[in-house]
């Protein structure tokens, strides 16, 4: 028996092991949180994140910063501590965080949605289980979550602006969220102008326009915030602030949520019905507008609210309008396994599906009850004896205004059909024809009578086109003479083009929903025998990990 197998073997004492900190456990909970968001917007969120240009260009946002506050109290001085000097800095550094937020970030999205379709790589997340709209919205995701990190980064120069006086709380608050609404506005915007096109060289075209818009748009927002807090403060303690609020952010919101369908249905495949959930958003933002023109007239019905109802409604209609008619009527089978099927339902929503036909008579029925609407409230307000009785202008400009939708709609769509018999006409094309025409019906007559015959008077012979002079007629005098001229043939002319539209649209409403084939019924009784069995997936990436 030798030495070595006599001794005994030594124990090491471990360390004992510490529980975990509150850190860990937080980061493991924001691990398992990633592993279920988007995974559009974990990629975009790294890429935007790590590259040169936000780097640079949040730099510059903390260099520019940290100048304007030396710059802003060496001005200041040496009265700063008597002298409210708040608006004046918090002007400066508005004009600094307008350019990344209003911008760069906007256009960054443009990009990042654009360079997919340039290289080639939209086409491997088209075949991936996300749909279009996680695509976008994981972009647009992204595009919010660079604007935080740019307000941020000026967060504790804009509290520094309180503490100097000259400006409230209210009004600081009221800049930074409006601010960051355009800007995730304007970051949807690019995104939709992304898929306007693949063009490389439409692309160029486009974001020069882009960049262009976006500057312009932020200078006019840059100065209307700097006249705010410098000279005209919000006018948050009056009555009807907090609703004026609320109905443009219900609108905004509709806005936002259509731009994002709008941009899903141009990357999705063109057969799907890419139409139905952009007409129910147009929907809720007539009943919007719609309530707030109601609010308006009941709180202040001695105010000029009839005429920017209809005028704000005709805009509206009139661009959606011109959308709407440069539609193609294409379903896939398994679309049109999910049209209505009973006679209401398709009496009532066979106008959301795609199509240039239902589109016309979509925006010229929710028009029309517009108008109904409206003028109903104003003749009960001349009922109650609140207005003073008889017929107000409006109900002339209303009808006016409606014959010249149905006119300049009708005639578009059929001039996009007729060319489509030849031709393609993509959407694009057939919204700036529809520009096209409604221009030159009004500029077109409007230079040919002052210029070529010299007459500065309005002529129903020269001007029966002219929507903006005839409109403008019935606003400011009334139903006269030659104003009724022009309702009487205006409304004969749209009466003749909504019919035969009307026409033409009988196959578009006519579609019914199509049975589902039978192999596809076997197909879905035994997949879902299997779906029930299958336990819930641990995180998005299960099944292609194999697990």
């Amino acid at each position: 028996m030798t030495v070595t197998d006599s001794a005994s073997p030594i124990e090491i004492p471990r360390p004992a092991r510490r529980p975990p900190g509150w850190s860990a456990a937080f980061d493991a909970i924001l691990e398992r949180g990633g592993d279920w968001l988007n995974p559009i917007l974990v990629k975009e969120s790294r890429q935007a994140l790590k590259s040169r240009q936000f780097l640079i260009c949040f730099g510059l946002v903390l260099g520019f910063g940290w100048g304007w506050s030396l710059l802003g109290i060496a001005i200041l001085s040496p009265g700063v501590h008597y002298i409210p000097g708040g608006a004046m800095m918090l002007s400066g550094y508005v004009t600094i965080l307008a350019v990344p937020v209003l911008v760069i970030v906007p256009f960054t999205a443009f990009r990042s949605l654009a360079s997919e379709v340039e290289d080639g790589t939209f086409e491997l997340l088209s075949i991936t289980a996300l749909s279009a709209r996680q695509i976008v919205t994981g972009k647009l995701g992204s595009a919010a979550i660079q604007l935080l990190i740019y307000f941020s980064a000026l967060s504790p120069c804009v509290a520094f602006t309180y503490l100097l006086r000259g400006v409230d709380i209210v009004t600081i608050t009221a800049v930074l969220v409006y601010g960051c609404l355009a800007s995730l506005l304007a970051a949807s915007i690019g995104l939709l102008c992304a898929t306007l096109t693949r063009s490389r060289i439409w692309q160029g075209f486009l974001s020069i326009g882009l960049v262009l818009a976006l500057f312009f748009c932020g200078l006019w927002l840059v100065g209307g915030a700097i006249f705010v807090i410098t000279d005209e403060a919000l006018p948050y303690q009056e009555p009807g602030f907090l609703l004026v609020n609320v109905c443009a952010g219900a609108f905004y919101l509709s806005v936002l949520v259509m731009l994002v369908l709008a941009t899903a249905s141009q990357i999705t495949f063109a057969s799907e019905n890419r139409s139905t959930r952009i007409r129910v958003v147009m929907l809720v933002q007539q009943l919007v507008w719609t309530g707030s023109m109601v609010t308006a007239a009941l709180m202040a019905p001695y105010q000029y609210w009839l005429m920017p109802a209809f005028i704000g409604a005709g805009v509206y209609w009139g661009v959606m309008g011109a959308f709407l008619v440069g539609e193609e009527a294409q379903l896939s089978p398994r679309a049109r396994r999910r049209l209505p099927q009973s006679l209401l339902g398709r009496v009532v929503f066979t106008w959301f599906n795609p199509g240039s036909g239902t589109g016309y008579i979509f925006c010229i029925a929710n028009f029309l009850a517009l108008a109904v609407v409206m003028l109903l409230v104003d003749q009960i307000l001349r009922f109650t004896a609140v207005l003073p009785a008889g017929s107000s202008t409006g109900s002339w400009f209303v009808l006016l205004l409606l014959a010249y939708l149905m006119f300049y709609l009708g005639v578009g769509r059929l001039l996009v059909m007729t060319l489509r018999r030849f031709v393609r006409v993509t959407q694009l094309a057939a919204v700036f024809l529809q520009l096209g025409i409604a221009f030159v019906g009004s500029l077109g007559s409007w230079v040919f009578q002052t210029w070529v015959i010299d007459i500065s008077t309005y002529q129903v012979g020269w001007q029966l086109l002219n929507w903006g002079w005839s409109l403008t007629e019935v606003a400011d005098h009334g139903i006269t003479s030659e104003a009724a001229l022009t309702l009487l043939v205006m409304g004969g002319l749209a009466l003749v083009t909504f019919g035969v539209n009307l026409w033409l649209a009988v196959p578009e409403a006519s579609a019914v929903r199509m049975l589902a084939p039978e192999r596809v019924l076997e197909d879905d009784s035994r997949q879902l025998p299997q779906q029930e069995l299958m336990t819930p997936a641990s995180s998005p990436w299960q099944d292609m990990e194999g697990g």
